[in-house]
């Protein structure tokens, strides 16, 4: 994307395609960013209310709050909207 980061938007939009609480490692595979960049991506959502941080024993899950999925969704859009615009540019 021309004006986000490429990870952030990676790990925002991994988490909303899921539709449900994924852990930790999982987004990081499925991202394609590092573990320890997920865990601090996501503390910094925790604490911005936009991601929800369950444990289950010693594994964590994470899931969007509403003001997160309104956020990703967002970001949804203009990923799509920048994509579209890419495919009309190289027509």
């Amino acid at each position: 994307m021309l004006f986000l980061k490429e990870k952030p938007v990676a790990v925002i939009l991994t988490i909303k395609k899921a539709q449900s609480e994924l852990y930790l490692s999982e987004i990081a595979r499925r991202s394609k960013t590092t573990f320890v960049y997920v865990i601090n991506f996501i503390k910094k959502l925790e604490k911005n209310g936009l991601v929800k941080i369950t444990k289950e024993n010693k594994k964590r899950l994470v899931s969007l709050t509403d003001k997160g999925l309104d956020f990703a969704q967002l970001i949804s859009d203009l990923n799509n909207k920048e994509e579209n615009e890419k495919e009309t540019v190289s027509i």
